[in-house]
């Protein structure tokens, strides 16, 4: 409109600002029954003073379309309904919803809304990030004038038209405007409710032709239980001296040792900006240019990429902590959980089969094997590691990336996990529960393991966002003792909070002692401090693949080099390469098999 183009239809477009929404909902309603196609846009708040004009609009059964930009409710949106969220969804308002992830899908799924609108004459909620929007518009393919003109039902437009309010096609107004008759009425007249799932999708596939994308209704998000990726492992005790949380995974290493990098790892992992879909050049092109990425890159692409269910997997805290004594002694420690049922995994093309099967069959397997009594176990052991040790290790002992020799640092037992109950309802026991790393109680805490100095705040902050300030009111949540803390009011405070004791120490009063006890002994820290490039002074970085690919017999190194050579497929050949090359310094022969399967010569390789 500020560069004077014209619209869709050959005419100038009219912006009409509004600082109150309810008044705007009110000009968007009466242009609407006038005959004009309106959309408006708004904030999470405003969306409140437009409910009651909307319910007008749902039972005039009026083709229209909120544009909801607020980032908080388009998450909330994301995480409720699932992305392109649920037609159904908002039935008892009459207007159906959309909601979009990435830019592209904010400029793609507004057309396919108003297409639909007009063709059902079912309003619509379209829910997206507008501050991510306006910062990153420049990524979206734009759908041209004739590609959007062939998508658009212009008898749908003219039969609006002529239904609309004029002179000649007066409306009855007064009780008509009840939302209860609008309901009925909707209800009653408006039989295009129950197919607009498949009208939504007809339109999502025609702007799939158009642009190359793969937009579909209820598109599941999250990766199918047996797909090729590392598994979280999180556990909480319930212990006599407050909760303690172990976050960790079922690799003993991770792809990252530099907390700074661990957002670019989700960007690389997530769906590509432009395309809406998972990139395999994105993974590996991020993952080849961080050499020691290559331990759990390996772990991955190995046999044991992919368990056959949550039973026959091992967990670990994967980080090193640390353990203090009564004689007040840190000793650096690492946690494992070793699986009693004995470690089953799927091959690709099982877990191809068993995808299309069973989405769920991780869930699914635990859930009956528990409620028939086949209690799955796992035996805790740990390693420790003295000061002194640590200090002498030829490599730095608190990198993620890296192991403890277990000849060196041998298996400790402690005891033996069972799991014995499913949880009576998921979200209550499974969606607000909140694990955090820097939940601990005495006589356990941290170490200067970069990655989980980043995790300490990193977690703790997503539970303030995702479930509230107060979310260890929870009942999932909350310890099982009594605890003393500083931490007052907020959103959602429903335990008293504390009352009128004072909130301060020292005091008069004997409230809030300190616990001299239980302060940790004294860490020496000798040196600047610096955010290090661990490339600087380190690059160890595949010494110990080399030992992994060493103790693997002939037929498991051959599964290693056909699954990386598979999940490689397609991409650039400089990625390829750079990868093989990675593999190169580990091992020669890792090197050649994978090379030999993606069609690179040897002299190709660096070796």
């Amino acid at each position: 409109a500020a560069n004077g183009k014209l619209n869709i239809f050959g005419q100038p477009m009219q912006i009409t600002e509004m600082q109150s929404e309810a008044g705007a909902a009110g000009a968007v309603h009466g242009s609407l029954v006038a005959g004009a196609l309106t959309t408006t846009y708004t904030a999470s708040q405003g969306l409140l003073l437009m409910i009651p004009n909307m319910y007008k609009i749902a039972g005039e059964l009026l083709p229209s379309v909120f544009h909801v930009s607020a980032r908080s409710v388009a998450g909330h949106a994301l995480s409720i309904f699932g992305d392109h969220s649920d037609v159904m969804a908002t039935r008892q308002t009459g207007f159906a919803m959309l909601a979009s992830a990435s830019v592209q899908e904010v400029m793609d799924l507004a057309t396919v809304s108003h297409l639909a609108t007009l063709k059902t004459r079912v309003p619509f909620l379209h829910f997206f990030d507008g501050f991510r929007t306006s910062h990153e518009v420049q990524k979206i393919e734009v759908i041209e004038y004739d590609d959007m003109k062939s998508l658009i039902d212009f008898d749908a437009i003219q039969e609006f038209r002529r239904r609309a309010m004029n002179p000649e096609h007066p409306h009855l107004r007064g009780t008509a405007q009840n939302p209860d008759i609008f309901f009925q009425a909707r209800e009653a007249c408006n039989t295009s409710y129950e197919v607009l799932p498949g009208i939504v999708q007809g339109y999502m596939d025609q702007v799939n032709a158009k642009i190359g994308t793969d937009y579909k209704l209820f598109n599941y998000y999250g990766a199918a239980d047996a797909e090729r990726d590392i598994r979280g492992f999180a556990l909480k005790f319930y212990t006599d001296q407050g909760n303690w949380d172990l976050v960790g995974n079922n690799t003993p290493v991770f792809f990252l040792r530099d907390p700074l990098k661990f957002p670019d790892l989700n960007h690389a992992v997530k769906r590509d900006p432009r395309t809406n879909m998972r990139s395999a050049k994105n993974n590996w092109d991020f993952w080849s240019n961080l050499p020691e990425a290559l331990h759990q890159v390996t772990i991955t692409m190995s046999d044991r990429g992919i368990p056959t269910s949550y039973r026959h997997m091992h967990g670990f805290g994967s980080h090193t902590f640390s353990m203090i004594n009564a004689q007040n002694e840190r000793t650096w420690v690492k946690f494992h959980f070793v699986c009693q049922q004995g470690i089953e995994t799927l091959t690709d093309q099982e877990a191809e089969i068993l995808v299309g099967k069973d989405r769920e069959s991780h869930q699914n397997d635990l859930m009956s094997a528990i409620d028939k009594g086949d209690f799955p176990k796992w035996k805790l052991f740990i390693q420790v590691m003295t000061e002194e040790e640590a200090n002498n290790m030829p490599y730095n002992p608190f990198d993620l990336t890296k192991i403890w020799s277990k000849k060196q640092f041998p298996l400790i037992e402690v005891g033996i996990m069972e799991l014995n109950r499913n949880p009576e309802n998921y979200h209550a026991d499974v969606e607000q529960s909140a694990f955090s790393p820097s939940s601990v109680v005495p006589g356990i805490s941290f170490s200067p393991d970069r990655m989980l100095q980043g995790r300490l705040f990193s977690y703790g902050d997503a539970h303030r966002y995702r479930l509230g300030v107060n979310h260890h009111q929870i009942p999932v949540n909350q310890a099982r003792i009594p605890t003393n803390h500083y931490h007052r009011d907020g959103a959602m405070r429903v335990d008293g909070n504390f009352g009128s004791t004072i909130g301060y120490e020292p005091n008069s009063y004997n409230k809030w002692q300190e616990q001299p006890e239980f302060k940790e002994p004294p860490l020496d820290i000798t040196g600047p401090a610096y955010q290090y490039d661990f490339r600087e002074d380190d690059d160890q970085y595949y010494f110990q693949v080399r030992d992994l690919y060493n103790i693997m017999s002939p037929a498991q190194q051959q599964v290693l080099h056909e699954n990386t050579a598979r999940n490689m497929a397609g991409i650039p050949k400089e990625i390829q390469l750079r990868h093989i090359n990675n593999c190169a310094k580990a091992h020669r022969d890792y090197a050649l098999g994978i090379a030999k399967l993606a069609d690179i010569s040897e002299s190709e390789i660096e070796f």
